[in-house]
């Protein structure tokens, strides 16, 4: 399915269930839960876009509906990497509170 959606970053993400989460409900019930975060904390049509072709060519590969895969070209020219995470990479909060960050953790 990520290679159906081909955006430019896949994460495999591992952790621990946490009841009552939207992904862990389907899980649950035997269905396959796949969410595309497209960032920027707005959506416009480009990601309306990049969402809707990668829903399409997903439901294609799984041979759901006839039709062959159609990629917007901001989606074309980009790399796609996949990357992963376990319950172990996870660290946690010695203590209540809010994180507050002082510095960016990005370099350039």
């Amino acid at each position: 399915m990520a290679e159906a959606f081909k955006l430019p970053v896949t994460l495999v993400w591992e952790y621990d269930d946490t009841l009552g989460m939207f992904d862990i409900t389907a899980q649950n019930q035997g269905k396959v839960f796949i969410c595309a975060e497209l960032g920027s904390g707005t959506v416009g049509a480009e990601a309306i876009e990049i969402y809707e072709a990668g829903v399409r060519n997903g439901i294609t590969a799984l041979g759901l509906v006839d039709g062959k895969a159609y990629y917007p070209t901001c989606r074309q020219l980009k790399p796609s990497q996949t990357l992963e995470t376990l319950v172990s990479d996870q660290l946690k909060a010695p203590a209540r509170g809010i994180f507050e960050p002082r510095c960016s953790a990005w370099t350039k």
